[in-house]
């Protein structure tokens, strides 16, 4: 593997510890580390040969902690998202329980340590546990697995000498109050909620300059070694998160933003959001609206007797606004054909309502191939 991981760094060009490895190592890196680390949540027990396996593919991978860090998070996040979608008791617990474990363990080899508590802090963010909770059931699953506590020093006080951390933690803390606020009003105040996410945004602007004065300082710098970047962002909840950026990226999309208002790509990494995470918000608001406006220009065309392909440009504009991936625009155009199709099911197709189907087939721009799955 390391040799394979070599052969692909000289081929495109990245080695490590050079900027332009960066965007590679976050996103292909992060990956395979990623799959290991999500594939010992699936597994119900715990197993000390896990982490042994997870560092040493650490090594391999030459990955740095703030590539692990994001790993860790992104696997709460899913982990949360599971959660939500039906995975609960003993399962839970175990999954939740190992991941605090595992991450306390990589973390606990970063320097200097009040970077691994950053990181243990947006873990206990995503799972939405307390400190005390998350060193609790660490010790439980260290002393399960060795007969002791190998923990490393996780209930030490959270006063640091850094005055760059302490300032960082102060911030991250307002910020997230804002951001709760925006979360309860997202779902019958939008207004309100919009109005507290451009507060986070302007929050976060006005922190950035702080914390790059103390990133600066010498006399931090010990402290902060290895952190290049001072901006200030918040680990959201997998489905609030997603919601949030719905809103503010449809507000952006229909051109009501107020001036100098973020982007919403902006938004999303405010919110540590990935580019799967906002698609999938995007699929989830829009793809309902999409397959909707396939049937209301469908039925405006028979109506007025218009030709179908003369409604194309307006389908077409609310796709590209939409930015929906091709699969979901397919899967939309589909449920739509599926409906014209049940209509005539068990009938003896005429001439006049097969060639109503091939022009609907022709509007909704869907292969013979795909319809007759």
């Amino acid at each position: 593997l390391r040799s394979l991981i070599s052969s692909a760094r000289k081929r495109f060009g990245v080695p490590p510890n050079e900027r332009l490895s960066e965007t590679w190592e976050n996103t292909s890196l992060q990956t395979v580390y990623e799959e290991l680390l999500m594939s010992f949540l699936d597994v119900p027990e715990h197993n000390a040969d896990e982490l042994a396996m997870l560092v040493r593919l650490k090594e391999v991978l030459e990955v740095d902690g703030i590539v692990a860090g994001n790993a860790h998070r992104h696997a709460a996040q899913l982990l949360v998202s599971k959660g939500y979608s039906g995975l609960e008791g003993e399962p839970m617990k175990i999954a939740t329980d190992k991941l605090l474990f595992l991450s306390e363990r990589i973390f606990a080899e970063e320097k200097p340590e009040e970077a691994a508590r950053y990181e243990m802090g947006r873990l206990c963010a995503v799972l939405q546990l307390t400190k005390k909770e998350a060193i609790q059931r660490v010790r439980e699953v260290s002393i399960e697995l060795y007969g002791e506590d190998k923990t490393a020093g996780l209930d030490q006080d959270d006063a640091s000498s850094s005055k760059f951390f302490r300032v960082r933690q102060e911030l991250s803390e307002r910020l997230r109050v804002i951001y709760n606020t925006a979360c309860k009003d997202s779902r019958n105040k939008v207004e309100k909620a919009l109005s507290s996410m451009d507060e986070m945004v302007e929050f976060a602007k006005t922190s950035e300059p702080v914390l790059s004065q103390l990133l600066a300082d010498p006399a931090e710098a010990t402290e902060v070694e290895g952190i290049k970047d001072p901006s200030l962002t918040l680990t959201a909840d997998p489905l609030p998160g997603r919601r949030l950026y719905g809103i503010f990226f449809e507000r952006a999309m229909e051109g009501k933003a107020p001036a100098g208002a973020a982007s919403p790509e902006d938004f999303a990494r405010l919110l540590e959001l990935s580019e799967e995470d906002t698609e999938k918000a995007r699929v989830e608001l829009f793809q309902p609206r999409l397959k909707d406006l396939y049937e209301s220009c469908i039925k405006k065309a028979e109506e007025s007797k218009k030709p179908l392909a003369e409604l194309k440009p307006e389908v077409s504009d609310s796709i590209a606004k939409f930015q929906l991936p091709y699969i979901a625009v397919e899967d939309s155009a589909l449920e739509v054909y599926k409906f014209f199709i049940e209509e005539l099911s068990g009938k003896v197709l005429k001439a006049s309502e097969k060639d109503r189907l091939d022009k609907i087939r022709d509007f909704l721009e869907l292969e013979k191939d795909s319809v007759r799955r």
